[in-house]
């Protein structure tokens, strides 16, 4: 008696095709997801503005500052996620800074300390209260400040962007050291699609 002719199994392409698509777009959902909280605590700071993003790209630098724009935000964005991440980054008050540095005391051991909890900071300078930069503690935040970029410049490897202010007039007002130090040390303002050097006419005015 003849055997059974034997069947040849054939794979179920589709359904592995199938499968690995929804494994894919799993995969890519996740990861959007994952950019997106990674990016999360930094959008609440790049309000107000026009809605058109620039189209140039923020350089990379050690220190550098970018005006609270919506315009700027994905370029921002773009950069964080280019060269920072997967790396936690610190968002930094600059009440907290003059915590860290004990007012007037400006305890550089413990402005130290506080920089290495992390090689990426931003500093939140977008909303100046203005009444508290013509206080005494106002001073503080501007002395405070200067240290802090000093240490981290001091680190190589280490990287600071300031958000600031749109209103460039208050920031100017409120922080003078650190606008002269900044100046003088070639840290540079990104606004509108364009670097403005610190100290000049353009980037101290709104």
């Amino acid at each position: 008696m003849d055997p059974k002719p034997r069947i040849k199994s054939t794979p179920n392409t589709h359904g592995e095709t199938i499968m690995s698509k929804s494994l894919r777009d799993a995969t890519l959902n996740l990861r959007k997801l994952e950019l997106e909280k990674y990016l999360e605590p930094l959008l609440p700071l790049m309000r107000g503005g026009s809605l058109n993003s620039v189209k140039q790209e923020i350089e990379d630098k050690p220190v550098q500052a970018v005006v609270a724009r919506q315009e700027n935000r994905n370029s921002l964005c773009s950069l964080l996620l280019r060269t920072w991440y997967p790396y936690r980054y610190r968002i930094v008050a600059i009440e907290e800074l003059n915590t860290v540095a004990a007012g007037p005391a400006l305890n550089d051991r413990m402005i130290e300390d506080f920089v290495e909890t992390s090689e990426y900071f931003i500093v939140d300078l977008s909303n100046i209260d203005e009444q508290r930069a013509r206080s005494r503690f106002g001073l503080y935040d501007d002395m405070a400040l200067v240290r802090f970029i000093k240490v981290n410049m001091d680190y190589r490897g280490f990287k600071v962007i300031l958000i600031l202010d749109r209103r460039m007039r208050v920031i100017t007002r409120a922080f003078p050291e650190f606008w002269t130090f900044a100046g003088g040390n070639g840290i540079e303002v990104f606004d509108k699609g364009k670097y403005l050097r610190i100290g000049t006419a353009e980037a101290g005015h709104d």
